[in-house]
């Protein structure tokens, strides 16, 4: 039986086009093409294998210190910690926390919509899945420590920075938010790029002080979905 893992990322809507991809715990990952409301795409799914990639853009995903003793404590207080950001949500709001990066309770939790979730998930089960895992893509990029990894999508441009956070972006808000997002950074990063020249020409606009290419040959998707699979529990699961 095969252990590949399905990812599923997923456009703006949940009625838009959703690429679906299979990859391995080895980092093999191999593109099947768009979901399709016919069901194109898809070839013995497994819902209990099944992961799902939405667009950090749909919600927040906030760096916190909750030095909690255990998860469930983290997630309980989360929202008296975001109540600012919270009352500009509106009030049917889905908060999910990852675990402690470090003895101070640094955690990232990731904020959406209920609503808006539900759909995306409604979507997946009218083709037989049921994501354990649903994850925001700029928290699912794994840079190493001290890098910013950047992949250019055909919607968004999505930049991780691992425990730090992350930010997706339309294309046309990269030169307007960028900068500012990296200088809030707690550190100074270097710059991880692994797509092609559209990426680098990206990092070399916002100042980036080197850039290295991943070498893997896989593209800015595959690369997510290779990275969403190996993700740590650090990151926000929104099916908590």
């Amino acid at each position: 039986m095969s252990r590949d893992v399905v990812v599923l990322i997923a456009g703006e809507k949940p009625e838009g086009p959703i690429q679906v991809l299979r990859a391995s715990t080895g980092g093999q990952v191999r593109a099947e093409g768009a979901l399709t409301d016919d069901g194109a795409g898809l070839s013995g799914l497994a819902p209990e294998r099944t992961l799902l990639v939405l667009p950090a853009s749909l919600g927040r995903l906030e760096r916190l210190t909750l030095p909690a003793q255990t998860n469930a404590q983290a997630q309980a207080a989360a929202p008296f910690l975001l109540q600012d950001t919270l009352g500009a949500q509106g009030k049917d709001v889905h908060i999910a926390v990852g675990d402690a990066q470090n003895t101070d309770g640094t955690r990232l939790a990731a904020i959406i919509d209920g609503a808006l979730l539900s759909a995306f998930l409604d979507r997946c089960a009218r083709h037989g899945a049921d994501p354990g895992v649903v994850l925001f893509d700029c928290a699912a990029l794994q840079p190493p420590p001290g890098l910013v990894k950047m992949a250019i999508l055909a919607d968004r441009i999505v930049v991780g920075a691992a425990g730090a956070g992350g930010v997706t972006l339309d294309a046309g808000l990269a030169g307007a938010v960028l900068p500012r997002w990296l200088q809030a950074l707690p550190m100074t990063p270097e710059w991880l790029v692994f797509v092609g020249p559209q990426a680098q020409a990206e990092a070399a606009a916002q100042g980036a002080a080197r850039l290295t290419r991943d070498e893997s040959g896989l593209s800015p998707l595959e690369v997510l979905a290779r990275d969403a699979v190996s993700a740590t529990a650090a990151v926000p699961n929104l099916r908590q």
